[in-house]
């Protein structure tokens, strides 16, 4: 004698479909509703030009390349103007502008273009990775070492045609190598006209 056990029909698709909407809707039933907020005493404080949603069209991307020549190791030299001049030329008001140094021993900085200032950098960069330290490297490790400890680029909002700086902000690369090198930073500007 053969007992029937009762199976729900597994393979009809209706019933799935019904079972798979019941539990969605339990689980829809269980979630916090997002209408009412979870803390109303905590209001976003953005400021208003941010709320503002932007019109994207007129995106666009402006690439070059600024070459210079430096005198050797240490040395500061100021891209502040030069990057503002390729914003100007870009046509672009508002984005960013990235500027990278694609060498070895080459490094990026924002700081003050102030000669004691630049000197304590001197200084600094000496002591963290000394020119007469004990280096498997050949000649000039201690330049790649100091390269290594500032990054090789730097990314700046531009509003309405200005690189927006800090106060007394300059934007400087810094040559680690111990001989004179012809140095070429890649300029990237984008955003809208």
């Amino acid at each position: 004698m053969f007992t029937r056990v009762h199976q729900p029909n597994r393979l009809n698709p209706a019933r799935i479909r019904k079972h798979r909407q019941s539990h969605f809707q339990k689980r829809l039933n269980k979630a916090p509703k997002l209408s009412k907020p979870r803390f109303p005493n905590l209001k976003p404080k953005l400021n208003k030009d941010f709320r503002r949603q932007q019109d994207v069209t007129g995106f666009k991307v402006f690439n070059t390349t600024y070459t210079f020549q430096t005198k050797g190791e240490i040395e500061f030299v100021d891209l502040t103007d030069k990057v503002q001049e390729v914003v100007d030329r870009s046509g672009i008001k508002n984005g960013i502008v990235h500027v990278f140094a694609p060498h070895a021993t080459g490094i990026l900085i924002l700081t003050e273009n102030d000669y004691a200032l630049l000197n304590d950098i001197k200084e600094l960069l000496e002591k963290l990775a000394p020119k007469r330290g004990h280096y498997m490297h050949p000649f000039n490790a201690h330049s790649h070492l100091r390269s290594m400890l500032l990054p090789p680029d730097k990314t700046l909002p531009v509003i309405n045609g200005r690189i927006e700086f800090g106060t007394w902000q300059s934007l400087l690369f810094v040559e680690t190598d111990v001989h004179p090198r012809k140095r070429t930073i890649i300029i990237q500007v984008i955003g809208q006209e």
